[in-house]
């Protein structure tokens, strides 16, 4: 029954964190910059039901770090000119509440399904700063964001930046979520 439920709530994190990464991307690309603000409240809210109450805490916490984090990192990101992102309400070069909301959705697998990287922190850094970029450099193909051109040259920092982020959140989760 425990392993039941724990392959449901692994299942449940990597379709919550595609649901999430789509709606605030395709939003942002669709300017219906509503849908990163209704969709991922609502994955948080079914997140925190299923995560369950003695873990309450430590997701809300970790939300907070996300979120901060995603605020200095895509905000450095945007001033250094790697990338521009269809705005709605932030002024430049803040990052965007779309954005902001892709790393509170990100949180939400950081205890779950990339829950592997807090005891592995170096492949953290370097799948971060390889599935990082990849996310930016899809989310510009589907139009919510400008890469500077030329488009490696936009990658690089946010691929140094990932390798730094990803073990950063993982520890982060884990302090959270498993200090004694």
């Amino acid at each position: 029954m425990k392993e039941t439920r724990s392959a449901l709530r692994l299942a449940w994190s990597v379709i919550g964190l595609n649901i999430g990464w789509f709606a605030c991307v395709l939003g942002a690309a669709w300017n219906v910059h509503l849908l990163s603000v209704l969709t991922v409240p609502l994955l948080m809210a079914i997140h925190l039901v299923v995560i369950g109450r003695a873990k309450l805490l430590p997701a809300i916490q970790l939300m907070v770090a996300s979120l901060a984090v995603g605020l200095v990192l895509d905000t450095f990101l945007i001033a250094l000119g790697a990338f521009e992102p269809n705005r709605w309400f932030m002024p430049q070069p803040i990052t965007t509440i779309w954005l902001l909301m892709l790393w509170v959705n990100f949180s939400l697998a950081l205890n779950e399904s990339l829950q592997w990287f807090q005891d592995n922190l170096f492949v953290a850094a370097v799948l971060g700063s390889l599935f990082g970029p990849l996310a930016y450099f899809s989310a510009n193909r589907l139009g919510a964001i400008e890469i500077m051109n030329p488009v490696y040259m936009g990658l690089l920092p946010i691929c140094m930046a990932w390798f730094v982020a990803m073990p950063l959140m993982s520890l982060t989760a884990k302090f959270l979520y498993h200090r004694t």
